[in-house]
């Protein structure tokens, strides 16, 4: 018979296998989330030969595996009955015509063919509108699945799409003039939907930083919210410690709405695919990255300008690939005009996967008239 502590971890590891079938997570079997759940359990059972080959050959006992089999079937019962099961494409809740918690349509911007803009209202919609520039290298909806319900569940409505350069079957090239004409399109598209009576620029990263150049540039918006902005670019071996993020428990709640493959940023060639970036033959997109960046000239011009929107600036203590000291450098150049939110130990990859940081942005956003 085998020891009491390896049937609890065998027990053990049965249970979490037995609900990794039922939750269709990838990984646990060979089959797509779209398979009927029978055909996810015969392959699962098929996945556990081995370890009964295993325990044929150790000699097991009857005993040991009834209490294995149960086990199994706990883990089985566990979620095939839950009630919480989400869907794996973070991307579909917002998709149109996905979500009855909400309205989703595409947005034709006609002078922005490539922007692939969707514009997104919640039940009560209260006329705020938060237009959404993300970050460099992502796409109109990743790492927004936090953020989204919340803004649309407390009335705000929210027109997000592709910075110039970015979004599957684009043609078009990112660069500082290319970003602007396209948050310029998004802001005068907002303005122009039914009901509309405030319009607010959120931007992350890199999205931060053409962001507050628009508010640089003196754009007609009510406000600004700037998460991880960046005056400088340098991306070394130091940005390593993004991994400490995965420390943190708003990165592992993330799995409820998709998969760990679709959950990853791009990074380098990994999902660039997924992700394009398209710029000029002569560059890569981390030299254009930098040369928008010190091309927007952050610190200096938003010094000198006169008067500019309501400012937030949101930036995670442990960032390390737009460290909270370039946010704070644009904070303490225009003392007074910004509000600051310093999230003691967020990094750059979690800040927004974070409900305590998403309902303090909410908070602010309902302060704007």
């Amino acid at each position: 018979m085998a020891t009491p502590f390896l049937l609890a971890f065998l027990a053990g590891a049965l249970a979490l296998h037995a609900a990794a079938i039922g939750l269709q997570l990838p990984g646990a079997i060979p089959a797509g989330r779209s398979a009927p759940r029978w055909t996810c359990a015969l392959a699962g059972a098929v996945s556990l030969v081995p370890l009964a080959i295993a325990l044929s050959l150790a000699k097991a006992s009857a005993i040991d595996i009834l209490v294995l089999a149960a086990g199994f079937l706990l883990g089985s019962g566990a979620a095939f009955l839950s009630s919480s099961l989400r869907p794996l494409d973070p991307d579909r809740p917002f998709l149109p015509g996905e979500s009855a918690r909400w309205a989703s349509r595409a947005i034709a911007i006609e002078r922005e063919p490539d922007a692939g803009a969707v514009l997104l209202t919640g039940p009560h919609p209260s006329g705020l509108f938060v237009v959404i520039c993300h970050g460099g290298g992502n796409d109109r909806l990743y790492g927004l699945w936090r953020l989204l319900p919340e803004l649309l569940e407390r009335g705000c409505s929210v027109l997000t799409a592709h910075l110039a350069g970015h979004g599957r079957g684009g043609s078009d090239l990112f660069s500082l003039d290319a970003s602007r004409r396209r948050i310029d399109e998004l802001i005068a598209c907002a303005r122009a939907q039914p009901g509309c009576r405030s319009v607010v620029l959120l931007g992350q990263s890199m999205g931060a930083v053409l962001s507050l150049d628009a508010a640089a540039r003196g754009v007609a918006v009510d406000g600004v919210i700037a998460v991880s902005p960046l005056t400088e670019l340098r991306l070394g071996a130091s940005t390593g410690a993004e991994l400490g993020a995965f420390a943190h428990r708003s990165i592992y709640l993330a799995l409820r709405h998709g998969t760990l493959p679709r959950l990853l940023p791009a990074a380098g060639s990994f999902k660039r695919a997924a992700f394009p970036v398209r710029v000029g033959a002569e560059t890569t997109y981390v030299e254009e990255f930098a040369l928008v960046v010190r091309q927007a000239d952050l610190v200096r011009r938003l010094a000198a300008s006169a008067r500019f929107p309501r400012l937030l600036l949101v930036l995670g203590e442990q960032d390390a690939i737009a460290p909270a000291s370039q946010g704070l450098a644009i904070h303490q150049a225009i003392p007074g005009r910004s509000q600051l939110l310093l999230i003691p130990g967020a990094y750059h990859l979690d800040v927004l996967l974070r409900a305590d940081v998403v309902s303090q942005i909410a908070g602010w956003l309902a302060t704007i008239a």
